[in-house]
């Protein structure tokens, strides 16, 4: 798929196309700290996000749930 760069030839460019364009997306979670922990670990293991991206637990005002917030950067055509 990938080329290695030879001396006088322009390294290949990937191109997202004419219509492309940056999109925020924000993925929100809401239950116990340790489901939370869990489904986190199980999108950083699948390769999905880091688990240092997402903030910490917040509160949500009702007993034993909290929230956390991932906020991710796409490129949609």
């Amino acid at each position: 798929m990938f080329q290695t760069q030879t001396e006088g030839t322009p390294a290949p460019t990937v191109s997202a196309g004419p219509t492309a364009h940056h999109e925020k997306v924000r993925h929100l979670l809401f239950g116990s700290e340790a489901a939370l922990q869990q489904v986190i670990h199980t999108l950083h293991v699948l390769g999905y996000a880091e688990v240092t991206h997402w903030t910490k637990p917040l509160p949500t005002g009702r007993p034993g749930e909290v929230m956390r917030i991932l906020t991710r950067h796409l490129m949609v055509e």
